[in-house]
């Protein structure tokens, strides 16, 4: 009888899924980050829109406004530096996901290789049992007509 299937790398392969699955998170994060910048540049702009809408005659509200709108601006920039290394960010996070799916896959075709191995190895031997069987079912029946 042949022993169950025993994949040597298998440690390997838990270890390469669980790589994997850390990547994606980090992937996931990184996105996250991204959205969330666009989304405070979005609200300061919001912000910025709403400013021009207001119209004052008053001279300190006016230059309150200005002082006001001028943080915004920089507050923009400031965003969409943040924005860009979030991006950057991003794409390392998808590389080093890549990396470790296709390092997955490596073990993956090679536990399938191995698998199939093995179960050829185990038609094979059934094979052979069978012939046996019917070999020396054939030689009693043989044997008994004489």
């Amino acid at each position: 009888m042949m022993q169950k299937f025993k994949f040597e790398l298998a440690s390997l392969l838990e270890f390469r899924q669980q790589e994997e699955q850390n990547a994606k998170q980090a992937y996931a994060l990184a996105q996250q980050a991204v959205i969330q910048a666009d989304r405070a540049t979005t609200e300061l702009l919001n912000e910025k829109h709403a400013i021009f809408e207001y119209a004052s005659k008053s001279v300190e509200l006016l230059q309150a406004q200005r002082r006001y709108l001028i943080d915004i601006e920089n507050q923009l920039t400031t965003l969409g530096l943040q924005k860009r290394q979030r991006e950057l960010a991003v794409k390392e996070a998808q590389q080093v996901l890549r990396n470790t799916q296709q390092a997955r896959q490596v073990i993956e075709k090679l536990y399938a290789k191995k698998f199939a191995e093995y179960q050829a190895e185990v038609k094979r031997t059934e094979q052979i049992f069978l012939d046996e069987v019917g070999t020396q079912n054939y030689l009693r029946r043989q044997v008994g007509s004489y």
